[in-house]
């Protein structure tokens, strides 16, 4: 796992590389080529990482979508609990 400074782990993101509305789709759509490049990303775990603390509400980010993330913050919470 790399360290990272803030958000020094965006210059290293392949989406930075693909079309931006790729990972944004329409309310409610998926978006399985955003999710296959994320898979194969070397920051993966840092961009989800910030779109959960932040609680970015839109878009694909660390390979899941707006909802997914809102699950994964819902199971780590009662998890803590």
């Amino acid at each position: 796992m790399f360290e990272f400074l803030d958000d020094e782990w965006r210059g290293f993101a392949l989406c930075a590389e693909t079309d931006p509305d790729l990972w944004f789709p329409d309310m409610g759509g998926r978006s399985p080529q955003a999710k296959a490049i994320c898979a194969v990303c070397a920051v993966r775990e840092p961009c989800l990482a910030w779109a959960v603390d932040n609680r970015e509400p839109y878009g694909i980010w660390g390979g899941l979508s707006a909802d997914e993330r809102k699950k994964l913050r819902i199971r780590r919470n009662r998890a803590a609990s």
